[in-house]
């Protein structure tokens, strides 16, 4: 069992997710005909006819949704299955050589044999199925949405005069391509609602439900085991309110001087602790007096600044995305060159900030997935 292998299953389901986009996307940006001869005389006209094609992008949207949907069912429980078991297997083997040094003294039932183990897994299953569900009636709203959202657009500009035809559809459907299709909307505890794309959020689902199922099965094997400690793991650059917990050994149930309890500690399982969204942290059994601590916290005022580093990074990194969306989206060549254009400039402004703060460069993470 290896960690690529679940890699390059969330690679492969990463990608079917991107494939939904881009091909609703599309089919939408097709129906847009910028040599049409669309006047503020005749827009009206045009606008009615068009938005009479609403049923039919919900169908296409639909076919492209039903399409990709098996496939992505099944590679999201395949990677869910892998990222467990891995470190489900990796722990294993510390516990089995904890006991046969006398450092536990019970070996409990296999993995595979226990009840809670597999209802835990069973659990995180299901929910993957039904955030899948969501997602796939939100996309079909946002598609529809999006197609509207292009011909208001263009009406208003065309009515107006303000614009041209060609230049209104042109420059909603760059638009259109850089902000996606909408696979689930949040509302913070403040009321706040934030829309991520379909890709985004079903990678924000897949990694973060496999996090935590994978940290409640591990938690529970400790427990079959007889080992009431973990060791959590630590980064540079972490967020701030994580670094004051990463890379320490907790207990799990209860607490001691030297080992303070995990979720007393690290808000285990909330949205903004130990294995909450987006968190990368992870955790590894501590058998006292047979494991050797391997990671250890990070001066807390240099951690802060290397984080804001990595987010000026990841700011960066979004603006190069989009606009290399924005570049598929264009439907004129002097669109597609203005794209282009911004991309370098982004790039450029890309590796100006990596040389100033020292950070590394991901390539990989300023890709667009097709």
């Amino acid at each position: 069992m290896t960690r690529r292998k679940y890699e390059e299953l969330q690679e492969r389901l990463f990608k079917e997710c991107a494939a939904i986009e881009r091909e609703i996307l599309d089919t939408i940006s097709k129906r847009f005909d910028i040599t049409a001869d669309v006047t503020p005389e005749n827009v009206y006209g045009w606008y009615t006819d068009m938005l009479m094609q609403t049923g039919a992008v919900n169908t296409d949207a639909r076919r492209i949704i039903n399409k990709h949907s098996a496939e992505i069912s099944a590679l999201a429980q395949d990677s869910l299955h892998e990222y467990v078991n891995y470190y489900l297997l990796r722990d294993e083997g510390v516990y089995r050589a904890a006991f046969a040094r006398g450092f536990l003294v019970t070996i409990p039932t296999t993995i595979e044999n226990s009840a809670r183990l597999q209802q835990v897994y069973r659990q995180s299953g299901r929910f993957i199925s039904q955030y899948l569900n969501v997602t796939n009636t939100t996309a079909l709203q946002s598609a529809r949405k999006k197609y509207v959202d292009i011909l208001n657009k263009a009406y208003a500009h065309v009515v107006t005069g303000s614009r041209s035809y060609t230049y209104a559809i042109s420059n909603a459907c760059r638009q259109m391509y850089a902000s996606g299709i909408t696979g689930m909307n949040y509302i913070s505890p403040k009321g706040t609602r934030t829309s991520i794309s379909l890709e985004a959020g079903i990678r924000r689902c897949i990694i973060t439900t496999s996090s935590q199922a994978t940290g409640m099965m591990q938690m529970e094997r400790a427990q079959e085991w007889g080992c009431n400690h973990v060791e959590v793991s630590s980064h540079f650059g972490a967020r701030p309110s994580h670094a004051e917990w990463q890379g320490a050994v907790y207990q799990i149930e209860g607490s001691s001087q030297d080992y303070p309890n995990l979720a007393d500690s690290t808000d285990y399982l909330t949205v903004s602790g130990l294995k909450g969204i987006n968190c990368t942290h992870e955790i590894y059994p501590y058998i006292p007096g047979f494991s050797e601590q391997r990671f250890h916290p990070y001066d807390k005022e240099a951690n802060a600044r290397q984080y804001q580093k990595l987010q000026g990074q990841r700011g960066i990194k979004r603006e190069i995305r989009d606009w290399k969306q924005q570049v598929a989206g264009a439907k004129t060549a002097e669109d597609k060159a203005f794209a282009q254009r911004k991309v370098r400039e982004k790039q450029a402004k890309m590796r100006s900030y990596v040389e100033s703060t020292g950070v590394t460069r991901h390539y990989d993470r300023e890709q667009v997935l097709r």
